[in-house]
């Protein structure tokens, strides 16, 4: 196929670091499918932090911080596909002290050209108890 590990990561949507994992091993490659999250125009990105993300257990501020974030990765386009979900696979980090909670969420961006219909996700809001550490990555696909 003649491609790197980081242009084929790019190619699918992932991290290069993801990829790395998926081919130790580590994690199971799988198909992502879209069938519900929040289709939004791209003037709409606060009601996506403001709204959206607290609805699925992230922080004001965390929202904040991954609007920040996918502001300056997402590629320009009339309309996005949203989809989060809270991740239940083991992630090989180590955090010093051990938090008590440990969220993983997945945000998958789709740009797309118009408004598409999909369910809205279920709103779901993880449990979190004393110090909590919250990772996010993001997908993006093309």
């Amino acid at each position: 196929m003649g491609l790197t590990q980081e242009e084929l990561a790019e190619k699918v949507g992932i991290s290069r670091a993801y990829m790395g994992y998926i081919e130790q091993g580590r994690y199971s490659a799988s198909l992502e499918t879209q069938n519900e999250g929040w289709v939004i125009s791209s003037s709409e990105w606060d009601k996506l932090m403001s709204h959206h993300l607290p609805s699925v257990g992230l922080t004001q501020s965390e929202s904040a911080d991954a609007k920040d974030y996918l502001e300056t990765i997402v590629p320009s386009s009339p309309y996005y596909l949203i989809s989060i979900k809270l991740n239940s696979q083991k992630y090989p980090i180590t955090i010093s002290p051990r938090p008590d909670t440990f969220l993983h969420y997945q945000i998958i961006v789709k740009p797309i050209d118009k408004p598409i219909s999909v369910s809205s996700p279920s709103k779901f809001s993880p449990k979190r108890e004393g110090f909590t550490a919250v990772m996010w990555e993001e997908k993006i696909i093309h």
